[in-house]
């Protein structure tokens, strides 16, 4: 992988991603100039509208969201988060009286109807925060549903509201349609407590939201975590205080200082910033730590560290077809998309991890970067597990098929050939009864000796049938195979077999053939009086111990039966291992998986 192609991994959601609306970000910057331009010119006039402390506190609000707000469209051009803030700003700009000051009948009335418009745009970015797009479509519905509901319920209330009733002094309402106190006390009341309801649907979508997303998600979250909860319950007391017609006191507190909470997501959302700056450093301590060498396997989790995202994983598209693998080789399913990201051009190496890591771009590229060369060599690593697992699973199948056919032939023989066999052996002994005692003796010694042959033709068979497949082990199972195997050797066998159920097909031959060679070899060479065979299962793994007292020395080389049994014991993913030093006795020992 060059140099460049390092430099230019990027997010495969964001790989060829375009700013978002580029047209409307001027129209943002000039409106912005103009809100707080207006309201700092307001500052400066001594004895205008709400006392100076609050007018100060909605313009550091204002200030506060649309600035920051457009710093973030700047920072991420193709994130239409930036322009959700800023547009917070702007709708708290419309909050009477910023633009009921003016004598305006106009203002007045745009002011009065959007005064919560900036409550639903706060819902928007809380629950889109920090990609700038809402998730799933119950946040859809959630985040347009608060929309209408503040926009028509203020529309709403307004046709019925009379300012010039209230003795303020205020311009005329244009929206007015019928002055009834009435109507407006109602209306007044139902949008309070629904609006409660609002908020608090809102509170627990953030939450849920907040509970979905990953470790390096909470950590981009947290500005929306820390503002939110106080933020809903400012506008559930303002909704309260709406409700009960408190006193100028609760007014002045809740509708003039209290949203000073909301500056907490700005200021939080700009320590975020400087914090993702910070998190490049940790690019330096990844550069060491390669440089110091990164054992086989932990080169995945130095690159979780170094992104903060210990869920990350790496992913390398295998050269001999179209699929990736994990660092140990095993299938990983990779689909270009969000949390996702190629740091080659390639497209050998993906790097998967949390969808929130897609807004820092140039931490991935400096990551990708850094560990280009040790990724590049664990992709050949990863390549070559692949292979040998699948070696390996090819190697169970073949024994699996050997199995399956073993079976089949022990099947045969027994319902073909040793049937048969049996029914001459009987057939023959009918004849002799009927022929009698006058018979030819000659005639009679031949048939005699012939039901014999069959008799004896009939246990080879048997025997032969047991050596191939034991009928015993699929119809009863382990311990009673290894029992039967104990009985039929020269050898007095001890056997000591845990009876914890049936195991997997493939478990119990492999076992039961480690224990019929072990005995096998031990009849033929070892000159052993005894011989113990147990079974037990700690750990998923079934142990089985052959270990007899004779003369020891046995070996697994080309030509020993116990080579074989390795590859069988191999072949499931398990270990054979021998000790048998001279005039020490011989052991056997098989751990074999099983699950």
């Amino acid at each position: 992988m060059t140099d460049a192609a390092a430099v230019d991994a990027v997010p495969a959601a964001a790989a060829g991603t375009r700013p978002w609306r580029p047209g409307l970000f001027p129209w943002f910057v000039a409106a912005g100039v103009f809100a707080t331009g207006y309201m700092a010119v307001e500052l400066a006039r001594p004895n205008v509208g709400p006392p100076p402390g609050v007018r100060f506190v909605h313009f550091l609000v204002v200030a506060g969201f649309v600035w920051v707000g457009i710093f973030a469209w700047r920072r991420r051009p193709e994130s239409p988060m930036g322009a959700i803030m800023a547009g917070v700003g702007l709708a708290y700009f419309l909050v009477p009286p910023h633009l009921s000051i003016p004598v305006s009948a106009f203002t007045f009335t745009l002011s009065n109807a959007n005064q919560a418009l900036y409550q639903a745009v706060m819902a928007h970015l809380a629950l889109s925060f920090p990609t700038g797009r809402l998730g799933s479509r119950r946040d859809r519905w959630i985040v347009v549903g608060t929309y209408i509901w503040v926009i028509g319920n203020t529309t709403i209330s307004q046709m019925f509201w009379d300012p010039g009733s209230s003795g303020c002094g205020c311009p005329r309402n244009l929206l007015l349609i019928d002055s009834s106190r009435f109507v407006d006390h109602l209306i007044n009341v139902v949008t309070a407590v629904i609006g409660v309801v609002v908020a608090v649907v809102v509170l627990t979508a953030i939450v849920q939201h907040w509970r979905r997303i990953g470790v390096r998600g909470r950590r981009a979250f947290w500005p929306i975590t820390l503002v939110a909860a106080p933020a809903v319950l400012l506008i559930i007391a303002q909704n309260i205080v709406q409700l009960t017609n408190a006193g100028y006191v609760a007014w002045l507190v809740l509708f003039g200082y209290g949203p000073a909470v909301f500056l907490l997501l700005p200021g939080a959302f700009l320590v975020t910033v400087l914090r993702s700056r910070l998190d490049r450093s940790a690019v330096a301590d990844l550069v060491v730590e390669l440089e110091h060498g990164v054992p086989a396997g932990e080169l995945q989790a130095a690159i979780g560290r170094a992104l903060g995202d210990p869920a990350a994983r790496v992913a390398f598209l295998r050269s001999d077809e179209d699929a990736y693998v994990d660092p140990g080789g095993r299938p990983v399913e990779v689909r270009p998309g969000a949390g996702v990201t190629f740091l080659n051009e390639g497209h050998t190496i993906a790097l998967l991890h949390d969808e929130a890591l897609d807004d820092e771009p140039d931490l991935l590229r400096a990551v990708g970067a850094a560990a280009r060369m040790a990724l590049e060599n664990e992709r050949l690593r990863a390549e070559i597990r692949a292979q040998l697992e699948e070696v390996r699973a090819s190697r169970q199948r073949i024994v699996e098929a050997g199995d399956a056919e073993r079976r089949r032939v022990e099947r045969n023989l027994h319902d073909g050939a040793q049937q048969r066999l049996l029914t001459l052996s009987l057939s023959l002994r009918l004849t002799l009864e009927r022929l009698g005692p006058d018979a030819d003796p000659a005639i009679t010694a031949e048939l005699d000796q012939a039901a014999a042959e069959a008799a004896a033709a009939v246990e080879e068979l048997r025997e032969l049938g047991r050596g191939i497949h034991p009928a015993v082990l699929t119809g009863s199972g382990l311990t009673a195979a290894l029992e039967a195997l104990a009985e039929r050797s020269a050898v007095p066998v001890t056997v000591e077999a845990e009876s914890n159920g049936r195991l997997p097909e493939p478990v119990e031959v492999t076992a039961y053939f480690v224990v019929s060679e072990a005995l096998a070899n031990c009849q033929r060479h070892a000159n052993a009086t005894r011989v113990r065979v147990v079974t037990s299962r700690s750990d998923g793994l079934l142990v089985v111990t052959v270990a007899d007292d004779g003369v020891g020395g046995a070996e697994t080389g080309a030509g020993s039966g116990l080579t074989g049994l390795q590859d069988r014991v191999a072949a499931v993913g398990g270990r054979l291992t021998v000790s048998s030093p001279p005039g020490g006795g011989t052991t056997v020992r098989a751990e074999i998986p099983c699950g």
